[in-house]
């Protein structure tokens, strides 16, 4: 279910004199329950914001993935049975 699409690149964690690239990438993943479904009028400007939210952090410096679905959007996830 879960895939990592995107990867640039590992970033090089070095510290000091050591050189060797990070073994492990920690990864962060919000999860929510939304007030309203993503077509509502309560969520259009947080979902207008998705796209380009997105585009900076992939252009970003040290980018290296983000959770997303084959057609490279996340909210298509479902975690809840309830959803």
């Amino acid at each position: 279910m879960r895939q990592a699409l995107g990867r640039r690149h590992s970033p090089d964690l070095s510290f000091g004199s050591m050189t060797t690239p990070a073994a492990f990438e920690l990864a962060q993943v919000n999860i929510s329950r939304l007030k309203a479904p993503l077509d509502s009028p309560q969520l259009k400007a947080f979902v207008d914001a998705l796209d380009p939210v997105n585009a900076d952090a992939e252009a970003a410096d040290g980018y290296v993935w983000r959770l997303q679905s084959n057609s490279g959007d996340a909210t298509e996830f479902r975690v809840f049975d309830d959803d």
